[in-house]
């Protein structure tokens, strides 16, 4: 824990560069699962190891290699007997009798169980491709190197958000990219809620969770490969959802009544056919029955309603089931396992049998593309009427159940995003106290940077203090910033920050900095930043946790003198709410404020290593350092960019 009288602000000076820190945080060593992947592992110098990707990508190439050749064969003995079950019909066809029938009902039956062999070796294979791909990226994510997943969070963003943009949360290489490790649409999106709204009141446990998920790393690769391509899955069970809330009416007493005669009778005439014309009587006796009932099966197909496509939702309920099963696995953890994760696993447990059922159902009307099944035993048994049934009563029971279900699996599967970046990115488990000071760092870096371009710094803030930050071009004052609001994001969530040591209360946030101006809206930049500045201080006004208030480079859009003044009110109004407000200038009259208010306001600066030389190279070192600024680089950086700035000018 920090020290309460420990400076303001502590200085760092430019000695070593931060030197890359192992990906694996200190997590508890408890595993919820087996540990056939855990057990090769990488240690470093931050703590106990972290997930061994490289050693598990092998071994899921491997499963994956092993299953492609059966997969593979099974798919040449299929042909084979297909071709078999051909030839038996038309042998059938030429010669009636029941050698041949024996024979077409051997191929049918043969060629319906390879089917099923075949697509479930499918599966596994397809799950072993997607345990690869975690592996594959984890391996990259260590690095700093954050995959392309085709989601960066945008569409889940309401704008104007208060602290989104400004911080990268969302965007290509935001934060929300970095933690996706999501493979259900429910995942995403609750991941997605708790970064952008830092109002929702997070579990008490929730960090706790965090830090056992950590150290689960072949269940957290085991949750990932049950799922399937977020985006569609979550359009394909919304479409599901929709059709749950309002259901056509469900077949009554007179509809099974009627589909139990018209079975009776075509089982009837069969038998009569059979025993009057033998065998053949009996194959043209099926064909007739079929091309009657197949209109029926049509007409209970349109009474079913928009259902998604069969196939699809019959892989949305599979890949709801294995994950709800993979979370249910949990509860073998017994008193382990924190309260509230076990209660995600009970709900879990009773999801994954109900959606087990459903993905039954929906392979049953998956069916109906085969149009062997369709316009032939299934059409004589009227199938689609008896799925219409199946599928009414499972809504009747479990319909309104499935929010609960989606809950616990939303927030279990956003739970082990958060783990897994707390394994494969190391840092510190920050120390979140009411009592303590409002943000205290040790060594704290940007979480979104490469660790071999990482620099950390110290500081300290306490309750209703000002930081003004002045600096040098791209000497890293925004960087910091953003460093400073995203940790305490991070710290919210349960995460490990990158940083040796760190100590906050549970902030909220509030930013101002990259400011554009609006054409179509008729709103230039000095009008969109005052706007920007209005919404802070209703963010200051409304009660709740301390705000931290991030600006940067604020009121830039007007004349230097209503900047200063405009400036000095907005910081002297928001010293006095609860939080701490980081303001980055380049107007150095602003630090002037620290004589005025020296108890509250604190200085401090990043400069270049060029000096004033103009012919100097320019040389950052990314250190924070007490006072002002007392070099300046605007003109160096626009020669460097080969603009024609006289050197005399200087």
């Amino acid at each position: 824990m920090l020290s309460p009288l420990a400076p303001p602000l502590a200085v760092r000076r430019p000695a070593r560069p931060l030197e890359p820190r192992s990906a694996s945080p200190t997590i508890p060593t408890r595993v919820a699962t087996s540990a056939s992947s855990d057990a090769r592992t990488r240690s470093g110098p931050s703590g106990p190891a972290g997930p061994d990707h490289a050693g598990a990508l092998l071994a899921a190439h491997g499963e994956h290699h092993r299953l492609a050749a059966g997969y593979n064969a099974i798919a040449a003995a299929r042909l084979l007997v297909f071709i078999g079950l051909a030839l038996a019909v038309l042998g059938f066809i030429s010669t009636p009798g029941p050698l041949w029938l024996g024979l077409v009902v051997a191929a049918g039956v043969a060629f319906a169980g390879l089917a099923l062999w075949h697509g479930g070796i499918d599966e596994r294979r397809q799950a072993a491709l997607r345990r690869a791909r975690y592996h594959s990226d984890g391996q990259l994510r260590v690095q700093g190197r954050w995959p392309a997943t085709g989601e960066d969070g945008q569409r889940w963003l309401v704008s104007p958000h208060p602290y989104a943009m400004d911080l990268d949360v969302v965007g290509p290489h935001g934060l929300f990219a970095a933690l996706d490790t999501a493979s259900t649409e429910a995942g995403r999106v609750q991941l997605a809620a708790w970064l952008l709204d830092d109002e929702a009141a997070l579990s008490a446990g929730h960090a706790g969770h965090v830090r056992w998920l950590a150290a689960a790393h072949d269940w957290r690769a085991g949750l990932y490969a049950a799922g399937v391509d977020p985006g569609r899955e979550g359009a394909d069970h919304d479409r599901f959802a929709a059709w749950l809330a309002a259901p056509p009416a469900a077949p009554g007493a007179i509809s099974a009544i009627a589909i139990a005669i018209a079975r009776l009778a075509v089982a009837g005439a069969l038998v009569w056919l059979g025993w009057r014309w033998g065998a053949a009587g009996v194959f043209w006796g099926f064909i007739a029955a079929a091309a009657l009932c197949t209109p029926l099966n049509l007409l209970a197909v349109r009474l079913l309603g928009a259902l998604p496509d069969p196939d699809r939702l019959r892989a949305v309920a599979l890949a709801r089931a294995r994950c709800l099963e993979r979370i249910a696995v949990l509860a073998a953890a017994g008193g382990a396992l924190p309260e509230g994760l076990a209660v995600l696993a009970e709900r879990a447990g009773a999801g994954a049998r109900a959606t087990g059922e459903l993905a039954a159902i929906a392979n049953a009307l998956a069916q109906r593309s085969n149009p062997l099944w369709s316009m032939g035993v299934g059409a004589v048994l009227l199938a689609e009427w008896r799925n219409r049934v199946r599928l009414h009563r499972w809504a009747a029971r479990h319909g309104a159940a499935v929010v609960g279900w989606t809950r616990a699996l939303a927030e279990t599967e956003a739970l082990a995003c958060l783990a897994t970046w707390c394994a494969e990115q190391g840092g510190c488990w920050p120390e979140v106290d009411g009592s303590g000071p409002l943000l205290a760092v040790d060594d704290l870096a940007h979480p979104l940077l490469p660790r071999d371009r990482r620099i950390g710094n110290d500081l300290r803030l306490d309750d209703r203090q000002v930081l003004v930050l002045t600096g040098a071009n791209a000497s890293g004052k925004s960087t910091f910033l953003r460093a400073l609001a995203l940790a305490a994001l991070l710290a919210r969530l349960g995460c490990t920050l990158p940083a040796r040591r760190a100590q906050l209360r549970s902030l909220r946030l509030a930013t101002v900095m990259r400011v554009q101006d609006d054409v179509s809206a008729g709103c230039s930049r000095f009008q969109a930043e005052v706007r920007a500045l209005k919404r802070v201080f209703d963010r200051a006004g409304r009660p709740g946790a301390p705000l931290l208030m991030v600006f940067d480079e604020v009121l830039s859009g007007t004349n230097s003198l209503e900047r200063r003044l405009g400036t000095q009110a907005v910081i002297a109004a928001l010293a006095a709410t609860p939080g701490a407000l980081l303001v980055s200038t380049h107007d150095l009259e602003l630090c002037r404020l620290a004589e005025q208010e020296p108890q509250r306001v604190r200085l401090a600066h990043f400069a270049d290593g060029a000096g004033d030389d103009p012919d100097g190279d320019l040389q950052f070192d990314y250190r924070l350092r007490e006072g002002v600024v007392h070099s300046t680089n605007a003109l160096k950086v626009m020669r460097a960019a080969g603009l024609p700035i006289p050197r005399e000018l200087h």
